[in-house]
């Protein structure tokens, strides 16, 4: 496709709804259990996405537009797990595929009725018929250990 040629599309082609999905917890009871100087920058991250998810999902609503968070119930198995110096143990995570089928379905959804969501990937595919979660667990034999972000 020849550079530019996606700006002189014509308006009336763009879609008129569409869907985003951040990456983010909900809200809880986090300051309780994390209330020390080393969590407070993660906190404070973590809640500034949410307050955005918010702001922009009232934004775009009047466009068709959705603005949704997602965040794993369970710890997801990433490279990010070696800082942790076997902390938390690959046989208690999930794969990346739980969030990616999650993420998928909350795209699926009407942008018009479900925007300004904090969605927690179990739930989405529990909603979706997916009760069988073994299938996205690391190690079959492991019991999935839960987010820390997650109340």
């Amino acid at each position: 496709m020849p550079e530019g040629a996606l700006v002189s599309r014509s308006v009336s082609r763009i879609p008129r709804t569409g869907s985003t999905v951040g990456h983010g917890p909900p809200s809880g009871r986090l300051w309780q259990r994390m209330a020390s100087p080393h969590f407070l920058p993660r906190i404070v991250a973590r809640d500034a996405r949410g307050v955005c998810v918010l702001g922009m999902a009232e934004e775009f609503r009047p466009l068709g537009v959705a603005v949704n968070a997602l965040w794993p119930r369970s710890v997801i198995h990433t490279s990010a797990l070696t800082m942790l110096h076997g902390t938390i143990r690959p046989e208690g995570c999930r794969t990346l595929a739980i969030v990616a089928d999650a993420a998928y379905a909350v795209v699926k959804r009407d942008s018009r009725q479900c925007t300004g969501n904090f969605c927690i990937d179990e739930d989405v595919l529990a909603e979706e018929g997916i009760t069988d979660l073994w299938p996205y667990t690391l190690a079959p034999q492991g019991r999935p250990s839960p987010d820390l972000f997650v109340d």
